[in-house]
């Protein structure tokens, strides 16, 4: 097995983004699993602001967060080691349709409250997706991937129409992941995401003409 920062050994793949790679390794001396990070097209800057954001999230402590462990490079590429989740994402869950609405509304509740946290302390996401909200052995729900917090990035289809112009204003403006989050969980409820696949353009047009699953909703 390939060995990284001479301390783990390469398990499988777990998953693959536009900012990076994710694959489970065990440590060699504890045994234990971990999720290692490599990301991609990122030059040292960029590295090093990444490597700023995630070591302040991790101060936080907070259980609804991924554990960050630590980070070291190889060939100039940047690794980050973090907790393993090993019951999943919630991309998962809508995948096989095992939740329920009350489980839903219990997450979205812990999410928005653990958001709080964050964005009081000066950090924003800038990715919140059913991708990056993964769930512990024993169901607890936490964000992961904070690799663009503070970062020009997104997923478009979790955009809000002001993010797409990224200038100060909205780049720094918390309410981009609660947006991110209210997609989530129209998602969630109505097991379609109205704007994947389409342009900036379209988007923005869908959100003036208000065009959204959510009216067929019961008690919406």
């Amino acid at each position: 097995m390939s060995l990284y920062d001479k301390k783990y050994s390469y398990v499988k793949d777990l998953g693959r983004g536009g900012y990076g790679k994710v694959f489970l390794a065990r440590e060699r001396v504890s045994n234990r699993l971990v999720a290692i990070k490599q990301l991609l097209n990122t030059n040292k800057q960029e590295q090093e602001d990444i490597i700023h954001e995630i070591e302040i999230v991790s101060k936080f402590e907070n259980q609804n967060i991924v554990t960050y462990y630590h980070h070291f490079w190889e060939d100039e590429k940047l690794f980050l080691v973090m907790e393993y989740c090993s019951g999943g994402s919630l991309r998962d869950k809508m995948a096989t349709n095992s939740y329920t609405t009350t489980e839903v509304m219990e997450w979205m509740q812990t999410l928005a409250s653990c958001l709080r946290i964050i964005h009081k302390k000066g950090i924003i996401h800038h990715d919140i997706k059913p991708d990056n909200i993964v769930f512990s052995q024993n169901g607890t729900i936490k964000i992961a991937d904070f690799g663009v917090a503070n970062k020009n990035s997104g997923t478009r289809a979790y955009m809000s129409p002001e993010a797409f112009s990224w200038d100060v204003n909205s780049r720094n403006d918390p309410r981009i992941d609660i947006y991110a989050l209210g997609v989530t969980l129209m998602e969630l409820l109505s097991k379609k995401n109205p704007f994947f696949g389409l342009s900036r353009e379209e988007i923005i047009e869908k959100h003036q003409s208000a065009d959204f699953p959510i009216l067929q909703l019961p008690n919406w």
